[in-house]
């Protein structure tokens, strides 16, 4: 499974990732693919997301700032959504980072290491289009918590106040600009350790359905995982050929 994950990282084109789904079985099997957010009409809520692509890159982005807030705030013991938690933006940025009114009083290093928290490269970039791969050093989140999070549609960030993305639906907006097939390959664990788990996301026609739909992949029911081994060695490869040749997929 993991050498299955390790192409889809590597490849630059949606032919590519169309060529290994077709050959591989266990992406055959109906079974291992559920519907994104539990909605099987999700076409029309996503896709109303997406009219504007940069509104919809911006809404990923703002997800990867949600994460780092929610992360600093469980490093200091601070539960996101009890009374201690900040209660605004604002609120947090001064709790977390010392930010009182703007970040033009920072020094250059407390920038730089701020900006270090995202990263977004683009790869293959042809004709206003190109692969997208953004890194953030976020909270993450467990495999077992995708489904409830990456995955659903509205509502897990309902009562963290200091969040922006908070009706959990905006970012899927980049699937209606991913191409014909709305690729996209999520890998995430969370930030104090653990499995890492991945998924990609398909736009897909199930047979005897009046719509396309968008879905994604599990495997035995479950999102695919691996353990911090088998990933080290090889995402440190790929970060090296990232910042060495501004290649990038869309990993969170």
């Amino acid at each position: 499974m993991k050498n299955i994950l390790f192409q889809l990282l590597s490849f630059k084109t949606e032919e590519e990732v169309n060529g290994l789904l077709n050959k591989e079985k266990i992406f055959h099997d109906r079974k291992n693919w559920k519907v994104l957010g539990n909605i099987e009409n999700n076409k029309g809520t996503i896709e109303s997301q997406g009219i504007n692509p940069i509104k919809a890159l911006v809404e990923k982005i703002t997800n990867s700032i949600d994460a780092i807030l929610i992360k600093e705030c469980r490093q200091k013991n601070i539960d996101p959504k009890s009374q201690h938690a900040p209660k605004s933006i604002k609120e947090a940025l001064k709790k977390f980072f010392n930010i009182e009114d703007s970040f033009i009083s920072l020094s250059k290093d407390s920038i730089d290491k701020l900006a270090s928290q995202i990263y977004l490269i683009t790869e293959n970039f042809i004709n206003k289009s190109a692969n997208i791969y953004i890194i953030d050093k976020g909270e993450g989140q467990k495999p077992e918590d995708f489904k409830e999070t990456f995955l659903s549609m509205g509502g897990n960030k309902d009562d963290i106040f200091f969040t922006h993305g908070r009706f959990g639906i905006g970012s899927f907006g980049v699937l209606a600009n991913a191409g014909e097939n709305g690729y996209q390959i999520i890998l995430s664990r969370k930030f104090n350790g653990g499995k890492w788990g991945w998924t990609i996301i398909r736009k897909y026609f199930p047979e005897g359905y009046k719509h396309s739909r968008y879905e994604f992949f599990t495997f035995q029911d479950k999102i695919p995982t691996l353990e911090e081994g088998d990933l080290t060695e090889n995402i440190k490869k790929l970060i090296t050929y990232v910042f060495t040749n501004a290649t990038f997929y869309d990993i969170i």
